[in-house]
């Protein structure tokens, strides 16, 4: 990336150059001085920057305006960026099961919900696979064929879990 740019200003100084040096041939005038009307063009607007009367009132009321808005930058930040303890809190076990999930802030609500509930097998940590139906909350193991539903083993409900990971969060 640093040499691309690096050639394109060098593609633009040496265009200039040879740029001004053919006008200057076409108009019969001495080598680059078109090039160095140019530069003293710059130099003098720099310098009608740099010695324009500035009042002290003006200075002193840019700094106030830029301390009112450093200001307001560092409180909207502090707000957006405040995140709470509890979204530490991803993971842990109920009935036996090992859950992990993810914390999202709705917006709309100003709210935080749990996101990415994930149970992993029992016997053999392995994320389980959600098979639920409407009826049936259904989670089979894809590396040591547990499984849970209506004829297995019982199973847990992730509305339940969520309604406990909420509790003990807020307890925290």
């Amino acid at each position: 990336m640093k040499k691309n740019y690096l050639y394109s200003l060098i593609a633009g100084i040496s265009t200039s150059v040879i740029g001004s040096f053919i006008y200057d041939l076409w108009k019969s005038k001495p080598f680059l001085s078109t090039l160095g009307e140019i530069v003293k063009a710059i130099w003098n607007f720099i310098a009608l920057i740099l010695n324009y009367e500035v009042k002290v009132w003006w200075f002193l009321m840019a700094i106030f305006i830029l301390i009112g808005i450093i200001y307001l930058i560092l409180k909207f930040n502090a707000e957006v960026n405040s995140i709470p303890k509890f979204t530490d809190y991803k993971e842990d076990r109920f009935k036996n099961w090992r859950w992990t999930w993810d914390w999202k802030l709705n917006k709309r609500t100003n709210k935080w919900n749990v996101t990415d509930l994930t149970p992993y097998c029992p016997k053999c940590e392995t994320i389980l696979l959600d098979n639920s139906t409407m009826f049936d909350s259904i989670y089979e193991c894809p590396n040591c064929d547990f499984s849970t539903g209506r004829y297995n083993q019982p199973s847990e409900n992730i509305r339940h879990i969520e309604a406990l990971i909420i509790d003990k969060s807020n307890k925290i």
